[in-house]
């Protein structure tokens, strides 16, 4: 602290190094740095020497730092990416800055003298392996959900669909009010159709996006078919207030000529559209929700599961569905076949468990 000091008492009496550009230029360089001078003849001496000092001491720094970043980067691609991403980076950006890495160093290496002068004044290369990791730790640090103790948003968005919603429309009632497998049973008399799972299937993207039909992102595997009939609510103070759920059908593969649609009851969770949307608004917390948006998402499926699973008279009525609905090339998944693959595995756990009993 006290070489510190002695150094901004220099700067602000040295006339001559604030006329100087080349003195400004260092002074502005070294302000984030640690310094190790012995006195103010050893600054005066820095002020006066030659600019490209400075100019191959930027390289260096540059290199260094960009190399370090690289490797972050190729870290948290490996973890977060599969193999057919990671490949696709190296071609394109990463190999990039490698090019221009190559040239800078080809530079330094000619020019090394110029590097070894300016670090053997200053202890720079400390302060910039210091900045570098402070970056590094910005970049992984995550937020830790679970400490907030359910008072973060994707544990309340879960408690009012739960309550406010699936717990009113999945279980019967003492009075008319009939369940989802009621309602279900009833449109297949009525449709004379079959429906292939007598549950809600809700779905949980990543991405926290649910078009308002899911033919959007089928790919013209399904399209609406019909609603199960309507269940009517007095709910804070609104009259007769409605909810009803969408019966798709669904042709695997896309082949409607040759296959016979399958029929699920499918809906996705629209608490998530509403935390999509005030994400798209600048509200103070939008870049927090942007920057943890997939760590909500995931907290908002897991307490949901939760609340589910505990009341004997919702689980077993509603399937849980949460899944990455962009893949790696960031085209949107296919919801059909999403939906498909889970409703094998459930036929294939009924079908164990007929065998087994």
């Amino acid at each position: 602290m006290k070489q510190l000091l002695t150094y901004h008492h220099t700067v602000s009496s040295d006339n001559t190094c604030h006329k100087n550009s080349q003195s400004g230029k260092i002074r502005l360089f070294l302000t984030n740095c640690v310094f190790n001078f012995d006195n103010s003849q050893e600054m005066e001496s820095i002020c006066n020497e030659d600019l490209l000092n400075l100019i191959f001491a930027v390289l260096f720094y540059l290199l260094l730092f960009k190399t370090l970043i690289i490797l972050v980067e190729l870290y948290m691609y490996i973890c977060n990416t599969n193999v057919t991403t990671l490949k696709q980076i190296l071609s394109t950006n990463i190999s990039m800055s490698m090019l221009r890495m190559v040239t800078i160093s080809i530079i330094l290496i000619i020019y090394y003298q110029y590097v070894y002068n300016y670090i053997q004044k200053f202890n720079a290369l400390g302060c910039s392996i210091s900045y570098i990791l402070l970056e590094v730790y910005k970049r992984n640090k995550k937020l830790d959900i679970n400490s907030i103790q359910g008072l973060d948003c994707g544990t309340c968005m879960a408690y009012s669909y739960y309550y406010g919603y699936l717990k009113l429309i999945l279980p019967p009632t003492e009075t008319l009010n009939k369940g989802v497998i009621e309602k279900i049973e009833n449109i297949e008399d009525i449709q004379t159709i079959k429906i292939a799972v007598y549950k809600l299937f809700v779905l949980v993207p990543a991405s926290s996006y649910v078009p308002p039909d899911l033919k959007e992102v089928s790919y013209g595997w399904m399209e609406s078919a019909i609603n199960l009939e309507d269940e009517i609510r007095n709910r804070a103070g609104v009259k007769g207030r409605t909810y009803h759920n969408s019966v798709y059908k669904i042709y695997p593969n896309g082949d409607r000529v040759n296959c016979k649609p399958i029929y699920i009851v499918a809906e996705g969770a629209t608490p998530l559209l509403t935390f999509f949307e005030a994400m798209k608004h600048a509200h103070k917390e939008t870049n927090i929700y942007q920057q943890h948006y997939k760590d909500i998402v995931l907290k908002f499926y897991e307490k949901l599961k939760e609340l589910i699973d505990n009341d004997p008279e919702c689980t077993g009525r509603c399937e849980l569905i949460y899944y990455n609905d962009y893949d790696n090339n960031g085209g949107k998944v296919n919801v059909a076949k999403v939906i498909l693959d889970r409703l094998y595995e459930i036929q294939k756990r009924n079908s164990t468990n007929e065998t087994c009993t």
